[in-house]
């Protein structure tokens, strides 16, 4: 019982972390002035990674059961939209500028979802495939 509890302790310190990260890379650097050192890559790339991580990983899982080059093409292309967008929208905004590596960094994060869900799916395929709704 008690490795069932520092189990979801864990996960739940999981997500905190990765919310923190979220929330530190999105907040203006003229709120809080550049992080020192390594902590502002972790912190700005972590933010890029981990959100489009979360986005193909949470697409992917959607379309497990269909789980072929069409979907991962579209999820793919779609975070990429989504991407390109999101930098574009920089160009608005006085304090932030667009950054191609920024680009790279988003479908990165989105091939690991992606390989995530897929290593998933052939790891564990009775479980991903049926969801709770069916009976």
């Amino acid at each position: 019982m008690r490795t069932l509890a520092a189990g979801k302790s864990l996960r739940w310190l999981l997500v905190v972390i990765i919310m923190a990260v979220i929330t530190l890379a999105v907040v203006p650097e003229s709120w809080v002035g550049r992080y020192p050192g390594i902590v502002d890559v972790v912190v700005k790339d972590g933010g890029h990674i981990i959100g489009f991580f979360l986005l193909s990983s949470t697409a992917a899982f959607i379309y497990r059961a269909k789980f072929g080059k069409k979907a991962v093409i579209l999820i793919l292309f779609g975070s990429a939209v989504i991407a390109v967008i999101s930098e574009g929208v920089q160009f608005l905004s006085q304090s932030r500028k667009p950054n191609v590596n920024d680009l790279g960094l988003d479908v990165s994060g989105s091939a690991l979802g992606i390989l995530a869900v897929w290593q998933l799916n052939k790891l564990r395929p009775a479980c991903l495939k049926s969801t709770p709704i069916q009976r």
